[in-house]
């Protein structure tokens, strides 16, 4: 068994999977298993995932019969993990070759943190760095209430879930979900678990570019990216009660005390009060679609 689980998810990625594939077998730490899930991919995806695998036996490659969505797509490549740390990698992106090595010795070294993750560049589609990521993504503070908290004032790239992660822990969470902005969501849950830490190295490349998911997101691509059997997208557009609906979820099922969740489900209730203005507004255009329809 590996000492560390890659998943990457990939639809249709065959632009930069070079890049991102040659980042992680150049890692210094080589004792990981790199779990592909191509997502029936139409391009040429597929043919180099073949051909990397076939390259090295720490690739395996499987690929769906139909696309199941990104959110189905992320919790299948862990489904299929064995190692006691996992670690989501983007097809996009890319990693400085000691970053596995730094961020296993800070979970073998910390049992109190559950996620490893490091500084952030931001690049574009020739790999420039368009700039460095400033946001804190590490949760140190000894009470889940004040970690999650934290993460919720924090920003929406959530650069944090693609950093390392006990699987243990990220078993007993639920993962990402079918709807817009999961992704927060489900890191949100992860800082009930355990304390995150940030290395002061920039050592993960995340690229932003055209054809990206990130970029210029509609309601439609959304929709496509989530569920791409379904035809409509208005569910998407509840995005504010989703999450807190979604967070209350979370907190009830956590491993925390009860004053925990007494001091968690107010500050839910805190946020509700501070987004009402949003939450009406969503409420509103969706009455206002249905009445169209």
């Amino acid at each position: 068994m590996p000492s560390i689980s890659i998943g990457l998810p990939v639809y249709n990625g065959e632009l930069y999977l070079r890049v991102a594939l040659d980042s992680i077998v150049a890692q210094t730490f080589s004792d990981f298993e790199l779990i592909i899930s191509d997502n029936a991919s139409t391009d040429g995806t597929g043919n180099i995932c073949l051909e990397y695998a076939a390259q090295d036996q720490r690739i395996r490659y499987h690929r769906n019969d139909a696309n199941i969505g990104a959110a189905e797509n992320f919790r299948r490549v862990f489904q299929l993990s064995s190692a006691k740390y996992f670690k989501w990698a983007g097809v996009d992106d890319y990693l400085a070759p000691i970053f596995l090595e730094k961020c296993k010795k800070i979970l073998d070294e910390h049992p109190e943190v559950v996620l490893s993750c490091t500084k952030v560049n931001i690049i574009d589609g020739a790999g420039k760095i368009l700039r460095r990521y400033d946001d804190q993504q590490g949760l140190l503070q000894s009470l889940p209430r004040d970690r999650f908290r934290q993460w919720l004032q924090q920003d929406s790239w959530c650069n944090a879930v693609y950093g390392l992660i006990r699987s243990d822990e990220l078993r007993k969470t639920r993962l990402m979900g079918n709807f817009g902005g999961s992704d927060i969501v489900f890191v949100a849950e992860l800082s009930l678990y355990g304390q995150f830490n940030e290395i002061p190295e920039y050592l993960f490349f995340r690229r932003i570019h055209e054809q990206a998911f990130s970029y210029e997101c509609s309601i439609e691509k959304q929709r496509e990216f989530y569920t791409p059997k379904k035809k409509s997208g208005a569910g998407l557009v509840l995005r504010t009660w989703r999450h807190l609906y979604e967070h209350t979820r979370s907190i009830s099922r956590a491993p925390v005390s009860v004053v925990e969740k007494i001091h968690l489900l107010f500050h839910i209730l805190r946020l509700a009060w501070w987004r009402k203005a949003q939450l009406i507004s969503e409420v509103t255009s969706v009455l206002r679609k249905s009445a169209i329809r």
